[in-house]
């Protein structure tokens, strides 16, 4: 990374940290930006930050509504890929 051959990294929060051996974000994220031309770190419920050399956007996270626990089911991949005639269908 250092000598310039990545150009784009992604990594989470704590990826980032352990990346540059250190405790502090910050200091990781300026590191980030010196090593390559775009950085890309999730943070969980803080969102993400997007890093170049001369711009840090932080995108905030947004919250997911529950719905009490019921989750739809999800009807089998096969059965959602159209039969090719010709070929044989499994049961």
């Amino acid at each position: 990374m250092r000598n310039g051959t990545v150009d784009l990294v992604f990594a989470n929060e704590a990826e980032l940290r352990s990346l540059y051996e250190t405790s502090d974000f910050d200091t990781a994220l300026k590191q980030l930006r010196v090593d390559t031309k775009l950085g890309v770190v999730t943070r969980s419920e803080k969102g993400c930050v997007v890093a170049s050399k001369d711009r840090v956007v932080a995108v905030p996270a947004f919250p997911i509504e529950k719905n009490g626990g019921h989750h739809r089911r999800r009807r089998s991949v096969r059965r959602r890929i159209p039969v090719r005639s010709g070929a044989r269908r499994k049961s």
